[in-house]
C-alpha cells in the first residue's frame, strides 16, 4: 500500500489533471488499510451471557436487517460451555477461543443436531435464502452456562435470552462485551493497541485530505513507524507528536 502511496503521489506531481484520480486512490487504500486492520485485530467473540438453564431444548432466533445478516456475515462462531465455576473470566474465555482453531470448528447448519455444551466450537451458517435463522440448543442437565458468540445480537435483531420449549424467553443472569480480548493468533492483546493504531490511521485521514500529495506519502510512513512503535509498548503520545509535526507542515489551505 506504502507503493501505492508514493506512485500516486509522483503521478500527481508530474501532471495535476491526476490529482484527483490520486487522491480517490489515496483515500481507498486508506479505508482498506482501517478495514485490514480492524479485521486482523478482531476478537474470536464479541459477546457472552451467563445463563441458568433446565434441561431441555432451546432456541435463538438470529434475522437479517436490510436484506443482510450482519456485516453481510455468511457464519458465526458459537460455543455453549457448562460452567462449573472454578475458572475465572480470563480462563473461561481462553478455553472458548482455544475451541476455535480453524481445524477444530465444526459447521452448523438449521436442520442439523442441536449445539450441545461439549467442549466444541460451532461455526453457525446463516441461511441466506431465510430472513432468519435459528440456533437450536440441547441442555442434558440443568445448570450454569456460558454462550460465546462470534457477533453482537443485537447486529441480528436477536433477542438477548433464549426460548425454552413453552416459547418463554430464559434472560443470561449477564453478560459482557468481548471486544478484543483474545485471538487463537495474536493470544493476549496489549491494552489499547486498537485505539493507538485507530488514532494513528485517523491522523492519516486528515493529513491525507488537508495536505499535498507528497505530504500524505510521508505521514503515511511516519504512520507505520508509529504503529510498530506502539505494539513495542513505546508512549502513544510520542508517535501522536511526530504525526501532528507532519501535518503541521507546509498544508494549503483547501487541501487538495
Amino acid at each position: 500500500m506504502t507503493l501505492l502511496f508514493i506512485a500516486s503521489a509522483l503521478a500527481a506531481e508530474t501532471n495535476p489533471d491526476l490529482a484527483v484520480v490520486a487522491f480517490e486512490a489515496r483515500v481507498a487504500a486508506l479505508e482498506e488499510a482501517v478495514h485490514q486492520h480492524n479485521h486482523e485485530h478482531a476478537g474470536v467473540f464479541e459477546w457472552q451471557g451467563m445463563f441458568q438453564l433446565q434441561a431441555g431444548a432451546y432456541t435463538w432466533s438470529f434475522r437479517k436487517l436490510e436484506g443482510a445478516y450482519g456485516a453481510h456475515d455468511t457464519s458465526m462462531n458459537v460455543v455453549l460451555a457448562a460452567d462449573d465455576g472454578d475458572n475465572d473470566e480470563s480462563d473461561e474465555l481462553t478455553s472458548a477461543v482455544d475451541m476455535c482453531l480453524p481445524s477444530s470448528k465444526q459447521p452448523w447448519r438449521e436442520g442439523d443436531p442441536p449445539m450441545t455444551a461439549d467442549a466444541r466450537c460451532y461455526s453457525v451458517i446463516f441461511e441466506e435464502s431465510q430472513d432468519a435463522t435459528v440456533l437450536r440448543f440441547e441442555i442434558a442437565a440443568a445448570g450454569a452456562y456460558l454462550l460465546f458468540t462470534e457477533h453482537l445480537p443485537s447486529e441480528f435483531a436477536a433477542e438477548t435470552g433464549l426460548a425454552d420449549a413453552a416459547g418463554d424467553s430464559v434472560a443470561p443472569g449477564e453478560t459482557r462485551l468481548l471486544t478484543e480480548k483474545l485471538t487463537p493468533s495474536s493470544g493476549n492483546l496489549e491494552a489499547g493497541e486498537h485505539e493507538k493504531a485507530q488514532d494513528l490511521l485517523d491522523l492519516l485521514g486528515v493529513a491525507l485530505g488537508a495536505g499535498g500529495v507528497l505530504l500524505g506519502a510521508l505521514a503515511l510512513g511516519v504512520a507505520c513507524v508509529g504503529c510498530a512503535l506502539g505494539r513495542k509498548g513505546a508512549p502513544r503520545m510520542q508517535a501522536a507528536t511526530q504525526m501532528s509535526a507532519v501535518g503541521s507542515v507546509g498544508l494549503p489551505p483547501g487541501g487538495v
